[in-house]
């Protein structure tokens, strides 16, 4: 489920998750005793965080629930950037849920806010070679070339 595009069939999250903010869907039953304890938790974060958090009947909702993976409930799912990053069946604490949608800089982000380019990489990436090939046995030597071609697309390590 990691990395799949988040469904967008729920009318409520659809807003959401189409401006690539973050948010959670809860899949519970009415009838789940496990649901009962979690309800309360996901609640609480609702509150905090208004039109992030989302509940979600599979008993009534069984398309978005399927498309999501839900094998049984509770369930929580992820989003972020319009992708499911992280899918949880269970019971899951206030705190991982509070804290996925708290967490201020997301993985996507890094490039971008130090504008790495593969020729930025491809001459650090050649440097540090450069600098420990000393220690490095030729097989150590081939792998990191090997990792720089696919990263950079140059197998022309040993030159910026």
């Amino acid at each position: 489920m990691k990395g799949k595009d988040a469904p967008l069939t729920h009318k409520a999250s659809r807003k959401r998750i189409q401006s690539g903010k973050k948010t959670v869907l809860y899949f519970h039953t009415p009838s789940c005793g496990a649901c009962k304890m979690q309800g309360p938790i996901i609640d609480k974060i609702k509150k905090r965080h208004e039109n992030a958090v989302f509940k979600i009947d599979a008993s009534r909702d069984r398309e978005i629930a399927i498309s999501c993976g839900v094998m049984g409930v509770p369930f929580v799912v992820f989003v972020e950037n319009c992708k499911i990053v992280k899918a949880a069946p269970g019971v899951q604490r206030e705190s991982a849920i509070e804290g996925f949608l708290r967490k201020k800089v997301a993985r996507q982000s890094v490039g971008s806010a130090f504008r790495i380019k593969n020729s930025d990489l491809f001459i650090c990436s050649s440097a540090a070679l450069y600098l420990f090939s000393k220690f490095w046995s030729a097989d150590h030597k081939r792998k990191i070339a090997g990792l720089i071609y696919t990263i950079c697309g140059t197998s022309r390590w040993w030159r910026a």
